[in-house]
């Protein structure tokens, strides 16, 4: 019953830098492995689509954030040895949640047909985002 399907996912990249350790999440969509009916999606379908690309960048957000709380615990140098193992424990444990989230947003909002249920995620996830405004970019090199 689906008219789009969008692949969202969240990439991390993480690389020494001028002699420093650096790693850094992105929120993605995959434009191969996603898809719309022509003709069939609505102005409203499409937003829901969004939104699940916004639950994306949220988890994306909360990755850089729990990176950022790990890091600054580090007694030691921080390497890319040192910090991959952390790298994947918040990127599993995030991936995981944000799977669920995706899927309880289509659930609740029937793929986005439902126009109440989408405008009380719409407003939970702008909510969510608000907290973490501090988080919004990749770029801070955690």
């Amino acid at each position: 019953n689906q008219v789009a399907f969008t692949y969202i996912g969240i990439e991390y990249k993480i690389q020494d830098f001028e002699g420093k350790t650096a790693a850094a999440f992105y929120a993605i969509v995959r434009p191969a492995d996603s898809w719309v009916k022509t003709g069939s999606a609505t102005n409203q379908q499409l937003i829901h689509e969004q939104s699940l690309f916004d639950i994306g960048e949220l988890y994306a957000r909360r990755m850089r954030k729990d990176i950022y709380t790990r890091l600054r615990t580090f007694t030691d140098e921080v390497t890319v040895t040192r910090l991959l193992p952390e790298i994947r424990s918040v990127n599993m444990k995030h991936m995981n949640e944000m799977l669920q989230k995706i899927q309880a947003c289509n659930v609740d909002t029937a793929h986005g047909k439902n126009q109440h249920a989408q405008q009380e995620w719409n407003t939970w996830i702008d909510e969510e985002l608000t907290k973490l405004s501090m988080f919004a970019t990749g770029d801070q090199g955690y």
